[in-house]
Order: structure tokens, then sequence, then C-alpha cells
């Protein structure tokens, strides 16, 4: 592809952008940065951005993130003055260089972007919130909020925040604000009246507004139709921010369910609750449960994981399903002995050898069996009358969406 997007500065700069972000994903940040090296990229140019965060990310692998902030603080300010934001002033509190952005056109007020001595970001908002002119005379001075953003700098607060205005609150008097909270020891991160120096985290897709849509490289450009993934492409691919990638992602994996380790097939079960597959949707997520189950067991992390994944989607596929109580528990059946007719991955937990994570696996199939995982259903009048009580409907699903593949059995 170099090759043939070498007459075409933009189009060799975009291949060269996404094969490092190919490479930091696959932990060569050297050879990332040696690819965004070869990129002739102006700041003119739509990738610009994308370039400027990907060198940032690179840097931060390699613990070189000092080297980065200043081109990605320009590249910001570029984006903003593209929108209408001017640089009003710089500034250094308490040896934070700050630079103070302002669109009068959209709100009266400051996005403050600061740069700390260890290469990490402070950013703040300033103005006058909105419910101040509720409760401000007609010659007081309305009082003024600075709170602390995090490491959102792409100007939502210029958006819904802070239109009303008073000549006497001005940038002088948000440094002395400033100069004197930072000094302050009793300061707490993000606490309110004190904002405080957030921990390094770059949005980057927030940060870098004005430069087009963002590129973002799976590995699957370039397929063939027919051939598959590589598993990290098919962990990527299933929670890319492309709601079709998404989609054609979660189809391969349910039609290849030992591709990736079990607990990536949560995100093909939010592909199918997008595209309105819920009974597709909570037939894998049963299939889920019992497969991640040993994971859990062997790993503390993944149960953490798996825990807090369940609680977002567990409640949705379960409130649907249950309307239906004889279909529930056909489907829970079905699901459950689908379960036992496909291999596992190829991978087990680390330091967990072949006969004990068999073992492990069988204990999960039994705690997760027709017997174990059905019996614990009240009878039908008891339970309907249970979700009645709950306000929660009963009868036929509603919406379910694409029926199971004849093969799921």
């Amino acid at each position: 592809m170099a090759e043939i997007c070498a007459g075409d500065r933009l189009a060799l700069a975009d291949i060269l952008i996404l094969d490092a972000q190919r490479s930091r994903n696959n932990a060569q940040p050297e050879r990332a940065l040696e690819l965004l090296g070869r990129a002739d990229v102006r700041p003119e140019d739509r990738s610009y951005g994308l370039y400027q965060a990907e060198r940032l990310k690179a840097l931060t692998m390699i613990g070189d993130i000092k080297a980065a902030w200043p081109a990605v603080l320009d590249t910001h300010e570029q984006a903003l003055a593209a929108s209408g934001f001017t640089l009003e002033r710089r500034f250094t509190v308490q040896g934070i260089a700050f630079r103070a952005y302002a669109n009068a056109e959209r709100a009266k007020g400051w996005l403050l972007v600061g740069l700390r001595p260890n290469g990490e970001m402070e950013t703040l908002r300033a103005g006058i919130p909105d419910w101040a002119a509720r409760y401000s005379f007609e010659d007081d001075t309305p009082p003024f909020d600075v709170s602390n953003t995090r490491c959102t700098t792409s100007g939502q607060y210029f958006e819904d925040g802070g239109k009303i205005f008073d000549e006497r609150i001005n940038l002088d008097a948000i440094i002395a604000l400033l100069e004197s909270n930072y000094a302050n020891p009793e300061r707490r991160g993000n606490e309110a009246g004190l904002p405080g120096i957030p921990d390094f985290c770059p949005n980057l897709k927030d940060m870098l507004p004005g430069f087009g849509p963002a590129l973002e490289f799976l590995g699957t450009e370039y397929r063939e139709a027919g051939a598959g993934y590589s598993e990290l492409d098919l962990q990527l691919a299933l929670q890319s921010e492309d709601e079709t990638e998404r989609a054609l992602a979660a189809d391969f994996l349910l039609d290849h369910p030992d591709a990736v380790e079990p607990i990536h097939l949560i995100y093909a079960v939010t592909s199918l609750i997008e595209r309105g597959d819920m009974e597709r949707a909570t037939f894998w997520y049963v299939i889920w449960q019992t497969r991640t189950r040993p994971w859990m067991e062997a790993d503390s992390s993944i149960a953490q994981l798996r825990g807090a994944l369940a609680s977002g989607v567990g409640p949705m596929v379960l409130e649907w399903v249950g309307s239906d109580y004889d279909a529930m528990i056909a489907l829970w059946r079905r699901a459950i002995r689908y379960e036992l007719q496909f291999p596992l991955t190829k991978a087990r937990p680390e330091g967990v050898s072949e006969d004990e994570w068999k073992r492990m696996v069988a204990i999960a199939r039994e705690q997760n069996n027709e017997a174990n995982m059905l019996g614990l259903l009240p009878p039908k009048a008891e339970y309907e009358a249970g979700r009645s009580a709950n306000g929660l409907n009963i009868g036929p699903w509603s919406n379910p969406g694409r029926p199971l593949k004849d093969e799921w059995r």
C-alpha cells in the first residue's frame, strides 16, 4: 500500500499513521514512532490531529510524554482557532504554563489549558454559571466558577455553560483565584471551588477536534472476503467506534466462538442488542456466563471485569427474556446445551495446567447446567406475579429480532 500511495503525500501519510497505530496496538511503540517520522504531515492536513495523537500515545508508552505535549497543544490550538476560539493570554501559575482561550460568539468565559513541568496537562473552565442570574442583584458582581474538566479540552463548556458575563470578572480575577488555590496545601483534585490537578489521562479524541473523521486501523481493511481476523484485530473490531465494524466482528465471532478468550463474547452480545436482536443477545449472554466462569475463578481481575460487564448487560436481557416464562426456559435450555458443542478457546489462564483447566471447566458447566440454572426459577405463576408486582411486562417477547440460527443447537 505504501508503494501504491508513494506519489500521493496525503494518502501515504494516512497509510503510515494507520500502520503506526497497528504497531502501537501490538506493543511496538518504537516502530510506531519510526513510521510516524516518515509521514509528511502538515498542520492544515485532515490527519494532523490523529498524527499528533498517535505520536503522543507512542511516546507515552516509552515514558517520553514531555516530548509530545507541546505539539499536541499546538495542534489543539489550531483546532480551536478553526472553530472561532482565540488565544487570549498565556500565563504561569505555580509552575503550570496556561493558555486561556475565549469565544465571544458562543459564550463569555474561558477555557484554560495548562502544561505541568512533568509533562501532564491541567484543563480548567472558567466563567459565570447560568444559575448566577437567579441569585444576583443588579449591583452585585455575579459569582464565577472555575472547575476542573480533567483532560477533556474540546470546548464543550462554551456550548452550554456560562452564558452570563460581567466585565468585572476577567482573567486577572481568575488568575488570582488560581494562584490562591494552587498554593493551598488543602487543595484536593477536582474538589468544588478548589480545582485540582487530575491524573494524566489524554482523552485525545476530545482533545483534538476539527480534523475530520478519525482514522482507525483494525487490520480488516485489506482482508479478502471470507478471510478471518487475527485474535488482536478481532478484539479491536469488537470494540470499534464504527457500528458496522462491530457488527461484522460480532457475526464472525458468533460463527467462530472459540476465536478469542470468552470474556470478549460480551461485545458480540452488545452488538446484537444494538441491532435489536434480543433473542440472539440473550442466548449468547447465557453462554458467556458459563464460558467466563472458570476464567473468573482463575483470575480475580477477570472476575471484577466480568461483574462490571454483567451489571451493564445482564439487566437488559434478563428483563426482556422474562416476559415469556416458557420461551425463556426453552432458550436457556438450548443455550446451555449448545455451549457444550463448540470447542474452548486454545488459551487458558496463566499458571493453570491443562488437567486443572479441564477440571475447572467441568465445575463451571456443572454449576451452570440445566438443573441448577432452571431449578432456581420459581413456579410460573409465582414468577409472573413477581414481574407484575414490579411493573414488568408479561406475555410474548417484544421485538425479538432475528431468530436463532438453526446450527446453534
